[in-house]
């Protein structure tokens, strides 16, 4: 059976625009949970019973969304927005998996599979509005292109040539986790040989929190307390954050990857579903529906209840799903095949530190899933201070924890009772084909720079080892410019810049990376190749097309970056930078 792996991350999210700033937020106990009391028209706005949500962080700056970083001003005015979001998420995740497909084969062999929950709500009531007052006239001929919900997968395949299965799931909040199940399957069928795949929302509009409301589905109690507002698993949870956002990964077919090289963050081993055939909003008390998913998941993946080391929860702080998943979760996880205590049972939801993503919440628990596994990290479940779900799991209160995943599980359910259960493992077999060696792994500015300075490195144990030594590094660096009120596996994004780091920092890093670290590599866990490679000048070339459609990519200091010529230089046309010509700390310098 062929075997899917991930290739490439992208996300926009409350914590901020890229899997780099988001993953360190998260695993240093952040919120992105703020108060929406003011936003226009205030009239219905401070008229809900819930004002608090996961917004995406927006205007100038670094980690912030601008809609033209992305797209130009005739394609905004065609898109939504959750459309413009699955546009940057899967230009960031096809970056990073450095896929660019360029003959009709390879255009044929690669899909898209991306939802959304709600799709473009505004445009839906904007347009009521005006058909009411000024008669059919003034309805837009974009009106329905821009509300259809598989239009984000159809402007991404349009916008790379993507010719092979497009194809939308809208299942509630259960999208994007049946996005990436099924993508991945495309893959195990054949259909496809790289899938680009996940989900996207946004519909922060009075009538979605007023809709939730009625359904007394939200929470009310922390109006004034926005970071506090999300509390999954605790006895003061009492609703839901709705947010926004966007998160997708590139999958691949494993020889696919292999053959190109490519660098492979973790396997989609195991993909389950199921139907409560209950009610249309609430769980069965018993969680059967989310115990036959995650047992359905890993029946397909061959993996034994035992074998989980971690599981990121859909828990979305209501009253009865938290206790219908932790039901669930019990039953499977508990018993002759399972662990033999509670408390070996790791659980948290990340939900108390980005809300509810609704269509998009599968995807981008998958992707922090993913991360957990390959950074050896488990984000914590905020706001949790009395648990009262009936179980003594690790909840992983407050503080993200160390810990090694093999095998984690992505749980996620929506309204009309539907399941799904996700199961990333490690990937052992990371062995590229002897006629496409594996380019060593170059800077990635999405993503933490822990993660960045260790994934190159083939062993796993000299990864194990250098996370050890960059976090102790870090710490140290932190610990002395001020001291931490909780614990900080990376200093904050707003510390941790493109272009440098704190020299406390760097020092102790270069100093502890030089000790540890086995002979072949060097700073930045690069081998001996990428060293003497990034020591040379490129030969960069900027084409007539890119001028002419104003894509032409602009250093910090207005100079143009070009791509490089040269296939030897696989740091240079990787990172895209116009001058590494200098000693290892050019490089440094350069993130």
């Amino acid at each position: 059976m062929r075997r899917v792996v991930v290739t490439g991350l992208g996300a926009i999210t409350p914590l901020g625009v890229g899997v780099r700033r988001t993953w360190t937020r998260l695993i240093n106990n952040e919120c992105g949970i703020v108060s929406v009391a003011d936003l226009e028209p205030q009239a219905r706005w401070k008229e809900l019973t819930s004002t608090v949500s996961g917004l995406v962080p927006s205007g100038d700056g670094e980690g912030r969304w601008r809609a033209s970083d992305w797209v130009n001003a005739n394609e905004q005015r065609r898109m939504s927005k959750f459309t413009q979001y699955a546009i940057a998420a899967s230009d960031m995740a096809l970056r990073d998996s450095g896929w660019e497909p360029k003959s009709a084969e390879q255009q044929e062999a690669t899909g898209v599979c991306l939802g959304s929950g709600i799709g473009n709500l505004d445009e839906i009531y904007e347009t009521s509005l005006v058909h009411h007052q000024d008669g059919y006239k003034k309805v837009s001929p974009l009106f329905v292109p821009k509300i259809l919900i598989n239009m984000a997968a159809g402007h991404v395949a349009m916008k790379y040539g993507f010719q092979g299965p497009n194809h939308t799931a809208t299942t509630a909040c259960t999208t994007g986790a049946h996005s990436i199940g099924d993508a991945a399957r495309f893959i195990t069928m054949g259909d496809a040989d790289v899938m680009v795949a996940g989900g996207s929302e946004s519909c922060i509009h009075p009538l979605t929190f007023a809709g939730f409301g009625r359904a007394r589905s939200l929470s009310t109690a922390y109006n004034d307390n926005p970071t506090a507002s999300c509390r999954p698993f605790d006895a003061d949870r009492n609703g839901f954050v709705v947010s926004e956002g966007a998160a997708v990964v590139v999958l691949e077919e494993l020889e696919h990857a292999k053959a190109r090289g490519a660098h492979i963050y973790a396997e989609i081993k195991g993909y389950g579903c199921s139907g409560d055939a209950h009610h249309m909003t609430a769980p069965r008390e018993d969680g059967h529906g989310a115990y036959l998913a995650m047992k359905k998941a890993l029946k397909s993946a061959g993996i034994k209840p035992s074998q989980v080391d971690y599981i990121n929860a859909h828990a979305t702080a209501t009253h009865v799903g938290d206790v219908a998943e932790t039901s669930a979760i019990k039953r499977i996880m508990l018993g002759e095949e399972g662990h033999q205590k509670e408390s070996d049972v790791t659980v948290s939801s990340t939900k108390g530190a980005v809300g509810h993503l609704l269509g998009a919440a599968g995807a981008i628990e998958a992707l922090f899933c993913i991360l957990a596994i390959h950074e050896g990290v488990v984000p914590a479940t905020l706001n949790l201070q009395k648990p009262d779900v009936g179980a003594a799991f690790n909840f992983v209160p407050n503080e993200a924890q160390e810990k090694t995943v093999g095998v984690a599980v992505s749980n996620s359910f929506g309204f009309g009772g539907t399941n799904s259960s996700l199961d990333p493992r490690v990937h052992d077999d990371n062995t590229p084909s002897a006629s496409h060696p594996a380019l060593p792994r170059p800077f990635t500015p999405n993503l933490p720079i822990e993660h960045t300075l260790t994934m190159s490195m083939a062993c796993e144990t000299c990864r194990t080892q250098a996370r050890t030594v960059l976090r102790a590094a870090m710490r140290a660096g932190a610990s002395r410019a001020a001291a931490p009120t909780t614990r900080n596996f990376l200093p904050p994004a707003a510390v941790v810049t493109r272009r440098h780091f704190s020299n406390t920092s760097s020092r102790s890093l270069l100093k502890g990376i030089g000790k540890s670290m086995a002979e072949p590599y060097r700073v930045l866990g690069a081998t001996e190749q990428l060293f003497k490679a990034s020591a040379k000048a490129a030969d960069y070339h900027i084409t007539e097309k890119e001028r002419k459609d104003d894509q032409v990519q602009l250093a910090e200091d207005g100079e143009e970056i070009g791509h490089s010529l040269n296939p030897d230089s696989p740091w240079h046309h990787s990172t895209s930078l116009n001058n590494l010509k200098e000693s290892s700390h050019a490089n440094f310098h350069s993130l």
